[in-house]
């Protein structure tokens, strides 16, 4: 009991009122458990259409920054962490420069403004279902796994430049949208085990991994890439442990840049579609590949296929 009043008490005197939303939340973390708002009629439960969400399922933006950030509440958040579910996130999140020794995760949210997590440590960072506007990690630390996926939206860009992941980075049907620019901005990346761009992956925009380092594969198998008058997939100067899959399904509309790569494993293309007919559909100069490479049974290409020097 003591570690759930005295986390409602802090809060309390932090921001005076609490609103009835305010206080589950609150309570939900104060408990170990998920601050669930959902309806459970599916319809009613879109991220798409938070914006119509009456008040008691939407939380100010700074309520989320006190708790990991204020070094009283912040110690009291159980092992669990923070879990927010069907819940819309006001105002822009501002977690940079913070150290988060706990996991966030946000189910089926909506943020109608940006999320901050420039030179910010976390435990663990999960968006699932969640929609969000652009989302700025450069330097980010995270000792665990991210995940955007599962219906995760994006639009504008995410920026992963000389972030670390411990874990894995997985983005397994996930949608990200900046067609002026960079749909994924991970230049620098480095990411302990894989990282996933399948299964119902989509990207608007371009999708940039240059000069990364993943230990284990680089999975897009059925992922939709499409930056039409640029590169679709630039993971130029890439360092791969295992293995590269772009196939089964698997399609970019755009070049596909694999130029100075370095792949432990197999480049596995089979039955994969690359399409930039007025250039190079597949750029790969100087591409190193410690075991095969398949372009085979239903491979396409449209545009140039360069693998010079590999």
């Amino acid at each position: 009991m003591e570690t759930k009043s005295s986390i409602l008490e802090l809060a309390k005197r932090e921001f005076k009122t609490l609103s009835v939303t305010e206080k589950k939340f609150f309570q939900a973390v104060a408990d170990g458990n998920a601050a669930d708002f959902t309806t459970g009629i599916t319809e009613n439960d879109n991220p798409a259409d938070a914006q119509n969400w009456k008040k008691k399922r939407v939380l100010k933006s700074n309520r989320i920054e006190w708790i990991c950030t204020d070094p009283e509440a912040s110690k009291k958040v159980t092992r669990k962490g923070v879990i927010l579910i069907g819940l819309r996130i006001d105002g822009v999140l501002d977690l940079s420069h913070s150290n988060i020794p706990f996991q966030l995760i946000f189910d089926q949210c909506a943020f109608l403004d940006s999320i901050d997590l420039n030179n910010a440590s976390i435990k663990s960072l999960y968006f699932l279902g969640t929609h969000t506007g652009p989302i700025n990690g450069y330097f980010l630390n995270v000792a665990g796994s991210v995940f955007m996926r599962d219906g995760f939206k994006a639009e504008g860009e995410v920026n992963l430049i000389s972030a670390t992941i411990g874990g894995q980075l997985s983005c397994t049907k996930g949608e990200f949208s900046n067609k002026d620019g960079r749909a994924i901005n991970a230049d620098n990346l480095k990411v302990e085990s894989s990282v996933f761009m399948r299964d119902g992956f989509k990207a608007e925009g371009e999708v940039n991994l240059m000069s990364a380092t993943i230990g284990g594969q680089l999975d897009c198998t059925k992922g939709e890439f499409s930056n039409k008058d640029g590169k679709a997939i630039n993971v130029a100067n890439l360092k791969v442990e295992s293995d590269v899959f772009m196939r089964d399904g698997f399609k970019a509309e755009g070049e596909v840049n694999l130029m100075g790569a370095t792949i432990g494993g197999q480049l596995d293309c089979t039955k994969g579609e690359f399409s930039n007919k007025d250039g190079k559909a597949i750029n790969a100069d100087k591409l190193k590949v410690e075991s095969s490479v398949f372009m085979c049974d239903g491979f396409k290409a449209i545009g140039e296929v360069n693998l010079m020097s590999a």
